[in-house]
């Protein structure tokens, strides 16, 4: 085994903070019975399991419309906080990886177990890439031609309430996110 691989084994190391899977996915499926229609990748990663979301997106649960160009700012406005490398760990919290795709965004989440997991819109939660691999560095996974890793955010232990505000406002037209 190379220097990297250890590196990075060493790195994989189990979270009591992070969400149990598949555990905390079968919990929200008997609350609400229909986690897969009603719950969409962005409150899957945060924990915000809640029949009325109305499926949140970055920014949202502050009135901004979400925007690729903008998703950091947004999601730090949300309350995710930017992990500067991946190894680094904070007690009370658990991580997730910010995936740029050709199309839209993915955040995939620390798992406790030590694995990560992802949900795409009304799709099932998977732990598997693209090619089916299980993902235990999300930044070395393999994901859909055109897909950019963008970096770890820290959630707090309990996730995030993030729903979607009924009339956003364009992230052109907040202060918050223009240079």
């Amino acid at each position: 085994m190379g220097k990297l691989q250890k590196a990075f084994a060493k790195a994989i190391t189990v979270n009591p903070d992070a969400p149990d899977y598949p555990a905390d996915v079968v919990r929200m499926s008997e609350n609400f019975g229909f986690l897969q229609s009603v719950v969409n990748g962005y409150a899957y990663a945060l924990r915000d399991i809640h029949p009325n979301s109305n499926f949140p997106q970055p920014g949202g649960s502050r009135g901004v419309t979400f925007s690729r160009e903008a998703i950091i700012p947004l999601l730090e406005m949300d309350g995710l906080v930017k992990v500067d490398t991946y190894g680094e760990k904070r007690p009370g919290h658990y991580r997730v990886a910010l995936i740029m795709t050709p199309q839209t965004y993915r955040l995939v989440r620390e798992d406790s177990d030590g694995g990560w997991s992802y949900k795409d819109g009304c799709r099932k939660p998977k732990r598997t890439d693209s090619i089916g691999a299980p993902i235990s560095v999300p930044h070395m996974a393999t994901w859909e031609d055109g897909s950019v890793f963008k970096g770890y955010f820290y959630v707090p232990k309990g996730g995030l309430r993030v729903v979607r505000m009924s009339t956003p406002t364009p992230a052109s037209n907040n202060p918050e996110l223009t240079p």
